[in-house]
């Protein structure tokens, strides 16, 4: 059985949703999106920035996250900023909140994916949100739909081999992420993974090349940070 067709894994997506996806959040609230604050300023209630709608301090993550809204002129500004937002580890280890930024992430994306139908990235934008949802066989089917379109697509198969990964199926995981690294040789997500695949079955030494390879094509220290936590967690 295909692991599209598989249920009892939501919790997994969570995870995956948190490490790369790392998502959004409100945008479809036009009110907040539209209203224009300078520091110091009041919002349409009256009530100070930097406090919720009872006049109550935000949450330091809270607050980040709206002054990253501020500026937000279009859906796609709102989108780029609510992703770096979800990467906040405070955000992604509190299932709660995060099951609530995904809910209206999903709508974001969904609205982003409708208006440009032929943009792939944006259907997998969507696809990511669904299968972090309550209703994740929708994510699978989009996904699906995009490798229909375009069986070489990067970040499709990323995802894709990452919910193999999470049921185990690791050929078919490995099919999906040499895809990927052979679609953009240049990039350093796809032998992230197939590192962490090799090592999921203690194949160390194969791990080893593809985090080295990995490392070597990471494009800023927070990638780099990430592969060499991995690098170092193998056996000697």
């Amino acid at each position: 059985m295909e692991f599209e067709e598989k249920m009892g894994w939501p919790h997994w997506a969570v995870i995956i949703g948190g490490i790369t996806t790392v998502i959004l959040l409100a945008m479809a609230d036009k009110t907040t999106l539209n209203n224009p604050r300078t520091t110091g300023a009041t919002t349409q209630t009256g009530k100070p920035e930097g406090t919720d709608g009872a006049g109550a301090p935000l949450s330091p993550d809270a607050a980040l996250l709206e002054k990253r809204l501020v500026g937000a002129k279009t859906s796609e500004d709102s989108l780029a900023a609510l992703k770096a937002a979800l990467a906040d580890p405070a955000v992604i280890q509190n299932a709660e909140r995060y099951q609530s930024v995904n809910a209206m992430a999903l709508g974001i994306a969904e609205r982003i994916a409708a208006r440009k139908p032929d943009d792939l990235d944006a259907q997998v934008d969507a696809a990511v949100f669904h299968v972090a949802s309550p209703a994740p066989m929708a994510g699978i089917q989009k996904l699906k739909q995009v490798l229909e379109k375009n069986p070489g697509h990067y970040r499709a198969n990323i995802e894709m081999g990452k919910f193999s990964m999470m049921t185990a199926q690791w050929d078919k995981a490995r099919e999906r992420l040499t895809t990927a690294m052979n679609a953009e040789p240049g990039r350093w997500e796809a032998p992230y993974y197939l590192g962490f695949l090799m090592q999921s079955q203690e194949n160390f030494a194969e791990a080893k090349k593809f985090y080295e390879k990995s490392l070597i094509l990471a494009p800023d220290s927070s990638a780099r940070m990430q592969v060499t936590q991995q690098l170092s967690a193998l056996p000697k």
